[in-house]
């Protein structure tokens, strides 16, 4: 038979092949072994850590099997070690001395990272080589993160199986422990059952993953009932339940150390707790929003087009700087949406006394926020909620024009009920606002809220003196409160600090201020007799008794300025004297302050003002308090601008 030239180099080919795999075939195990100690070398120079595998097995062209594997960094903890792992070399990049895996399966064993301190057994993996390169911090967020990503995706075979891990999360003093019972990854496809021994939670997650898009989609829930997040509640206080969480990465790119990621997530069913938020549960139908995150050298920003909470959709953008002190921005906007929407959104728990308010009409609301801790005078702030067509067409649970008539009112102490009584000309100590001292109603505002009559409820400019000076001094040293905020506080609200209770009392003060539910006159007539003026004492009539033996009408102006400096603390009046019943020296700066704005609003004459000393006599049942407690506390206790503005 007569061979074409083609045809025989056909066959020598096929020859040649059959001779280098049959070669391959019969040195697999040699080539293995060889493999093998390229990989450790490699991982050696790497990254100065030891990596192990014992009992080699070789299975086909290139499947290999073995025993007692385990990673480990030089003087430190085991990293992760398992009693059985196999894999499926890529064969033709394995010849050239790039080691990838074809498939990977791995059970039996422990990932155990630990930090102590400064020092851990893990962050090597994302440091290669010997050299002294700068440190990851140093190059930025962006960097720390792509290299975190690279390495998660690069290590990921098509085919992987991970069964009965169990791993252990130690920092310091704190443990974290959850098992994988199973994660297997085939063509892109994932699902894993994740089991959180504390909780006896089974966790399921499925979804997809594109090692070379770098990019991830899925489920997670629980297997039973909500899912409840890990170790939240025994780090931060937080209870975090959801039932399903869908998630994806839909996008990421990384150029000049920046890194943008791009993608959604959907909370079902939320429910959150933190005693900082709100002592009840926030409760969520939904949380579904569309995130990009960029990372950069020393700042991070997180962006969305789109966030429901509920049916309210937000847009905005927040950046945190590390340059110099911190620069912090905040934009978040609320686009014009039906108001019965809005109020029906709210969180039922947290806004209780909202609950079944039927409204109509639009709302909107922008918020805008900048501070640069390196220059405390470029704090700006803005907060607008806008209205068109809007109108209370019933309160539901709370009627918040009960303050235009009498009504009972329950004062609270550390959340237990001490006093109730009727705020109206039943109650026989009720001072109606004609039959008030313009001093005392005048040195009040001075102190308290000097623009009450002229505002719509709130002050940005009082907000950003109180944010700037509790920055400065790096506590909570000030307020921001106007007097329908502490109005609404006290006749609607628990006296709880929570965020929630600050949110639903800033939407109680505009219903009531923009609506105009209650004249302004009214207002202070019902705050004036409902706030604490010391010890069980409860509006003005009995504090001007407790105090003076005097009616409100009566008050001097002296002892007008002396009750409107006890309002931010009036269980702490007894400090204000020395032994003998005198105020003390340090008052002597509040009352001229008073005494001259009291002076510019023409409340008093100039020569009124010239004669004001701080000299009151306490003639009521207060006195027995100040000649009682001869110890005498630092006054500078009480040297603050709540209540020395």
């Amino acid at each position: 038979m007569n061979f074409s030239k083609l045809q025989r180099v056909v066959v020598i080919l096929a020859v040649l092949s059959s001779i280098f795999v049959l070669t391959i075939f019969l040195l697999r195990v040699s080539i293995a072994n060889w493999a093998l100690g390229k990989v450790k070398e490699k991982f050696r120079i790497d990254y100065q850590a030891t990596l192990s595998f014992n009992n080699i097995s070789v299975h086909g062209l290139s499947g290999i099997s073995g025993k007692d594997f385990y990673i480990v960094q030089d003087n430190k903890d085991t990293l992760t070690k398992a009693e059985a792992l196999s894999f499926e070399l890529d064969l033709f990049h394995a010849l050239t001395g790039d080691f990838r895996f074809k498939s990977f399966s791995i059970r039996d064993g422990y990932f155990h990272p630990v930090k102590t301190g400064k020092e851990d057994n893990y962050s090597f993996l994302l440091k290669r080589g010997t050299s002294d390169e700068s440190s990851d911090t140093s190059k930025g967020y962006g960097f720390i993160i792509n290299r975190i990503l690279n390495a998660s995706f690069k290590v990921l075979p098509p085919k992987l199986k991970i069964s009965e891990y169990n791993c252990v999360f130690t920092k310091d003093t704190n443990e974290f422990v959850f098992r994988i019972k199973k994660f297997h990854l085939y063509d892109k496809n994932y699902t894993s059952s994740i089991e959180i021994p504390n909780t006896y939670q089974i966790l399921i997650s499925e979804g997809q993953i594109n090692k070379r898009k770098r990019l991830i989609s899925g489920n997670l829930y629980a297997e039973v009932s909500a899912m409840e997040v890990p170790y939240l509640k025994d780090l931060y206080q937080l209870d975090f339940k959801f039932d399903t969480l869908r998630f994806n990465l839909s996008d990421n790119r990384f150029s000049n150390g920046e890194l943008d990621l791009k993608g959604k997530f959907r909370f079902d069913a939320l429910k959150i707790k933190h005693p900082k938020l709100d002592s009840n549960e926030l409760a969520l139908k939904k949380i579904d929003i569309n995130y990009f995150i960029s990372l950069g050298k020393s700042s991070v920003t997180f962006e969305t087009d789109s966030a429901y909470l509920n049916d309210i959709l937000l847009n905005g953008k927040a950046t945190i700087d590390r340059k110099n002190q911190g620069i912090y921005a905040l934009n978040l906007n609320m686009p014009e949406l039906e108001a019965q929407k809005f109020f029906s959104s709210l969180p039922v728990d947290l806004f209780s006394s909202l609950e079944g308010i039927k409204v109509e009409g639009k709302l909107s609301y922008q918020l805008n926020f900048y501070l640069d801790r390196s220059m405390i005078d470029s704090l700006k702030f803005s907060s607008n909620f806008r209205e068109k067509g809007f109108k209370v067409i019933s309160y539901g649970k709370t009627d918040f024009s009960k303050m235009n008539k009498p009504f009972v009112h329950t004062a609270f102490e550390k959340g237990v009920a001490v006093k109730t009584f009727t705020v109206g000309i039943e109650n026989a100590d009720f001072a109606p606002i004609d039959q008030i001292s313009p001093y005392l109603k005048n040195a009040v505002l001075c102190s308290e809220d000097g623009s009450f009559y002229w505002h719509k409820g709130f002050r940005e400019d009082a907000f950003i003196m109180a944010l700037k000076d509790n920055i400065l001094k790096g506590k909570f040293a000030r307020g921001g409160s106007t007097i329908s905020m502490q109005l609404v506080k006290n006749v609607f609200l628990s006296r709880e600090k929570t965020i929630a209770r600050k949110i639903e009392e800033a939407l109680i003060v505009w219903l009531i201020e923009n609506k105009k539910l209650t004249a302004k006159d009214r207002m202070y007539e019902v705050y004036l007799n409902i706030i604490e003026w010391g010890p069980g004492i409860y509006g003005i009539g009995n504090a001007s008794k407790f105090y003076f033996n005097k009616r409100p009408s009566e008050l001097t102006i002296e002892e007008s300025i002396f009750l409107a400096s006890i309002v931010p603390q009036p269980k702490a009046f007894k400090y204000y004297f020395d032994g003998g019943g005198k105020l003390k020296p340090f008052l002597s700066h509040y009352f001229r302050k008073i005494g001259t704005l009291l002076f510019r609003k023409e409340i008093i004459t100039e020569e009124e003002n010239n004669k004001i000393v701080p000299i009151v006599k306490l003639t009521g049942g207060a006195a027995q308090y100040v000649f009682q407690d001869t110890l005498g506390i630092d006054s500078s206790l009480f040297q603050n601008e709540e209540i020395f503005p």
